[in-house]
C-alpha cells in the first residue's frame, strides 16, 4: 500500500490536469456569449433657440464628380464609404452580382479598382453596405442576401486589404452559427482593428427582426476573429436593431473605441417606433454598454425613427429622426448632436432643424460628420429641377456672448442637377471630404460628387448666376477656399481589373 499510494495519487492529479485541460480548451473555442444590458437615458439640456447673425446659407458644389465605369442602371452610388484617401462605391444592380469600386479621392480621374467575391461564394446583395477604415487600409462589403449553409439571406461581410497597390482577399466573414432570414450585412462598419455588422432582421426568441450587430477584432496574427454579439437593450420585435451603425476607433490618446448602433423602429418611453440609439465602447477586449447612453431624441415622439441614421467621431455623435413632425411641416424630420467632452458623460447638445423645413422632406434621412462639421441629407427636399438637399452645420459662437451652438452654415448643390434626380442618397464623411450620391431620373446614370474641404470652404463656391445680384458678404460667412479647384468629371472611366490600381 506504501508503495502503490505516491502512484495512485500521482494519477488522480495527472487526471485533475488533464479536465482542468480539456476545460480551457473548450472555454477557448466556444463563442463569447451574447449580452444583453441595460441603462439609462442620456442626459438632454433645453437651451432655446439660439440666436445667430442673420446670415444666407453659402452654397457650394463638388470639386470632382464620378459616374459609374459600366455605365448606368448599376445602382452607382448607392452605398459610398470614404477613409484616407480611398472612396469605395457599391454599385448592387451591376452585371456578374454586383460590383463595388474602389477609387483614390483625391485622384479621381484614376481608373479604379473593381471588387469581386472568390468565385463558387453565395455572395447575393453584394454591395448593399460598404465601409473603409479610417486609414484606408481595410474595405468591408456587405452581402445580406447571401446563403450560409442551409441558411437563406443569413448574410455574410467580405473584407479586402490594401497592400501597397494592390487589393487583398482577406475573408469572408458570417455570424456563429448563422441566423437565418438576419440579414447580416445590412450595414458595416470597419477600422484598422474592429470590424462590426448589422443584422436587422435576426429574431432573438419569439422577437421578430429585434436585430442585432455582430462585432469581429483582428488579431496581432492579422487574422480577423469573431468576438461578440451585441443585442439592442429592449429586444422588442420590429426594432431592426443594426439598421444604421457607426464606429469610432480613434487612437487618442487616450484611445477611444465605440460602436453607436441605431434601432429606428424600435419603441421607447416616447411611443411606438420613435426609435433608440445605444452606444458601446470596448473596454479590457469586451464590447460593453457605455453608462447612460441610450440616446432618445428630447423632442422625439412616435414614428419619428430616431436613429434611421447615425455618425461618430470622437465625443460626437449624430443621429437623424427623418419622420419627426414640425409645427409647419409633417414628416419634415430632424436631426441631433450629441457630445461628450470629459470622455464619459453625453449630453444633447443640439437639436437641427432644416433651414428650409417642408413636409416630407426626410430631413435626417442621412447624417454624416466632417471634422467639426455635420452633414444632414434631406433626400426628398424640392429643389428647382428635382429633389433633395443637403445641409451643411458647424457649432460657433451665437449672437449671445461666448455661448456655442450649431448653425446652419451651408448648402452643398449638384453642379449639374439631372431633372428628376435626387441628390443626397447617399452620404459619407471624414475630416477632408464629404461624397454625396446624386441619382438621375429617365434612367439616366447615377453620379457620386466630391467636396473637398480647404480653408473654412467644402468644395468650390457656386457664384450666383450673372443676371442675379451677389448676396451681400457677412463677417459670419464662410470664407473661400484659398485656392479655386475646378470641378472635374470622369464619365467614361476604364474599369481597372481587380487587385490593381
Amino acid at each position: 500500500m506504501r508503495r502503490n499510494g505516491p502512484r495512485i495519487l500521482r494519477k488522480a492529479v495527472l487526471g485533475c490536469a488533464s479536465l482542468l485541460l480539456i476545460a480551457l480548451a473548450n472555454c477557448r473555442s466556444r463563442p463569447e456569449p451574447e449580452i444583453p444590458f441595460h441603462a439609462g437615458d442620456a442626459r438632454t439640456t433645453s437651451t432655446g433657440r439660439p440666436n445667430f447673425p442673420q446670415t444666407p446659407l453659402q452654397p457650394y458644389r463638388a470639386n470632382a464628380v464620378l459616374h459609374s465605369p459600366e455605365g448606368g442602371g448599376d445602382g452607382f452610388g448607392s452605398a459610398v464609404a470614404v477613409g484616407g484617401h480611398v472612396l469605395v462605391v457599391a454599385a448592387p444592380s451591376a452585371a456578374g452580382g454586383g460590383a463595388v469600386w474602389v477609387f483614390d479621392a483625391f485622384a479621381p480621374l484614376k481608373p479604379p479598382v473593381r471588387l469581386q467575391p472568390p468565385a463558387g461564394m453565395d455572395c447575393a446583395g453584394f454591395g448593399a453596405s460598404v465601409s473603409v477604415s479610417g486609414q484606408g487600409v481595410f474595405v468591408a462589403v456587405g452581402a445580406p442576401q447571401a446563403k450560409i449553409e442551409d441558411f437563406e439571406q443569413a448574410g455574410r461581410v467580405l473584407l479586402w486589404r490594401r497592400d501597397g497597390d494592390q487589393w487583398k482577399f482577406v475573408d469572408s466573414l458570417n455570424a456563429e452559427p448563422p441566423v437565418e432570414d438576419g440579414m447580416l450585412g445590412t450595414t458595416v462598419a470597419v477600422s484598422e482593428n474592429v470590424l462590426v455588422a448589422g443584422a436587422p432582421k435576426a429574431d432573438l426568441g419569439s422577437r421578430i427582426d429585434a436585430g442585432v450587430v455582430v462585432a469581429w477584432k483582428r488579431e496581432l496574427t492579422g487574422t480577423w476573429r469573431y468576438a461578440q454579439t451585441l443585442l439592442p437593450m429592449s429586444q422588442n420585435s420590429g426594432s431592426v436593431f443594426g439598421e444604421s451603425i457607426a464606429i469610432c476607433d480613434d487612437a487618442g490618446p487616450p484611445l477611444v473605441r465605440e460602436v453607436v448602433i441605431g434601432a429606428h423602429a424600435a419603441r421607447s418611453a416616447k411611443g411606438t417606433a420613435s426609435g433608440s440609439v445605444e452606444l458601446f465602447r470596448e473596454t479590457m477586449g469586451r464590447w460593453r454598454p457605455a453608462p447612460n447612453t441610450l440616446f432618445v431624441g428630447s423632442k422625439c415622439e412616435p414614428l419619428d425613427h430616431f436613429g434611421d441614421s447615425v455618425a461618430s467621431a470622437r465625443g460626437l455623435v449624430a443621429i437623424g429622426a427623418p419622420g419627426a413632425n414640425l409645427s409647419i411641416a409633417a414628416d419634415a424630420g430632424r436631426a441631433y448632436v450629441f457630445r461628450c467632452d470629459d470622455g464619459k458623460n453625453w449630453a444633447e447638445d443640439a437639436v437641427l432643424d432644416s433651414p428650409a423645413p417642408e413636409s416630407g422632406s426626410n430631413f435626417g434621412k442621412l447624417v454624416a460628420i466632417c471634422a467639426n462639421r455635420v452633414m444632414v441629407a434631406a433626400p426628398e427636399a424640392r429643389t428647382t429641377s428635382g429633389r433633395g438637399r443637403v445641409f451643411g452645420y458647424q457649432r460657433e459662437k451665437t449672437g449671445n456672448g461666448n455661448a456655442l451652438a450649431w448653425r446652419p452654415l451651408f448648402e452643398l448643390t449638384s453642379s449639374s442637377p439631372a431633372s428628376g434626380g435626387v441628390f443626397g442618397m447617399a452620404v459619407a464623411a471624414t475630416g477632408e471630404l464629404v461624397v454625396v450620391t446624386e441619382t438621375a431620373g429617365d434612367k439616366a446614370p447615377s453620379s457620386v460628387h466630391i467636396f473637398q474641404r480647404a480653408d473654412d470652404a467644402l468644395g468650390v463656391r457656386l457664384e450666383p448666376p450673372a443676371d442675379a445680384p451677389a448676396p451681400a458678404p457677412s463677417p459670419d460667412a464662410p470664407a473661400a477656399p484659398s485656392q479655386t479647384v475646378n470641378s472635374t468629371e470622369n464619365p467614361t472611366q476604364p474599369p481597372a481589373s481587380q487587385g490593381s490600381v
